[in-house]
């Protein structure tokens, strides 16, 4: 698994689970709102770095054999 994907994945699971806990009543609304507030930036950057476009490995290695081959 990628390390975006992983970090979506855990960033995804805290959420989930400080939801839970707040509507279980186990932690007050302040204490949601905190915690939530902390993770909203790891969640909001690992999902933009899931979906952004990486450049194959293959073609740059192609375009590199071209440019220096004789």
């Amino acid at each position: 698994m990628e390390k975006h994907r992983r970090h979506l994945l855990i960033a995804s699971l805290i959420t989930a689970i400080v939801t839970i806990l707040y509507f279980a009543q186990l932690i007050q609304w302040i204490v949601t709102a905190v915690l939530l507030l902390l993770i909203f930036p790891y969640l909001s950057f690992s999902l933009f770095f899931t979906f952004i476009k990486t450049p194959k490995e293959d073609v740059a290695i192609d375009i590199m054999k071209r440019r220096y081959s004789t």
